[in-house]
């Protein structure tokens, strides 16, 4: 079987076709998380997930997305909104500032729902591995890697995300994003760390030298890191007239790397 492995996708279906046309055909998508926000093309990106045999968890920007929805919400009913949550102010359709509002006038209540049946973590057993997808590296993760990644850390872990003991530790593999770095690490029973990167962007990476972006490719159970390049100066262009706030405009081409931007800028 041929899995692609990807995460943080930020509403951009460039990167996503660029991929599948470099890639194709596979046979299951596993997704990491922050499908949504801070991207152009919100509903072709859950569109393309969804046309795929896929397994995928909610990221923290997915969850931003509809904990504004649901504020938005509340407050047209007089109602407060749910304290500790993501709020925004609602704009016009073709108005918008800000890339909140922009996502949520483009996802119709069949894609919020998808998303909200989205699990935090999932377990997936596919060609004799076991994989626990989640979309943040917890710090005990971050830390035991200066460490080089203690069993104990993995196992614990994976104890309290996957809860399968029963899996011997080679056949485990815990998947994250959210840091838009794409690394893999093995610890010394034989389990797999994995985080493929970030689909859209490498804004996070230490290594922030080549534009483009990072996934993985799984094929009968041996992980392949991958970096594919694609033509970035529609979706820029579009982020530059669209109208949102210049902060906003600013930190979305900051996502892409300063070599990119100073060829396509000037």
């Amino acid at each position: 079987m041929k899995i692609l492995l990807i995460s943080d996708l930020h509403s951009n279906i460039h990167a996503l076709e660029a991929i599948e046309a470099a890639e194709a055909p596979f046979d299951l998508v596993l997704c990491a998380g922050d499908m949504i926000d801070w991207g152009m093309d919100p509903k072709p990106v859950l569109s393309w997930l969804r046309h795929h045999k896929h397994v995928a968890v909610r990221g923290n920007h997915d969850d931003y997305m509809l904990s504004a929805d649901i504020n938005i919400k509340r407050i047209a009913m007089g109602l407060d909104k749910i304290e500790g949550t993501f709020s925004t102010t609602p704009e016009p359709l073709g108005k918008e500032t800000k890339f909140s509002t922009y996502t949520l006038n483009r996802l119709d209540e069949d894609d919020k729902e998808y998303l909200r049946t989205l699990p935090e973590i999932a377990v997936a057993d596919i060609d004799g591995y076991t994989y626990c997808l989640m979309h943040s590296t917890p710090k005990s993760v971050l830390d035991a890697m200066q460490k080089h990644c203690s069993q104990k850390a993995f196992d614990e872990i994976w104890e309290r995300a996957a809860g399968r003991p029963e899996v011997p530790s080679y056949k485990r593999r815990i998947v994250f994003g959210h840091s838009h770095q794409c690394w893999m690490h093995q610890v010394r029973g034989g389990a797999l760390y994995l985080n493929p990167g970030s689909t859209s962007n490498r804004a996070h990476s230490e290594d922030n030298i080549e534009p483009g972006a990072d996934y993985m490719v799984i094929e009968n159970g041996t992980v392949i890191m991958r970096h594919i390049s694609y033509p970035t100066s529609e979706l820029r262009q579009r982020i530059r007239e669209y109208g949102l706030d210049q902060q906003y405009v600013d930190i979305a081409l900051d996502m892409y790397t300063p070599a990119e931007k100073s060829v396509s800028e000037h």
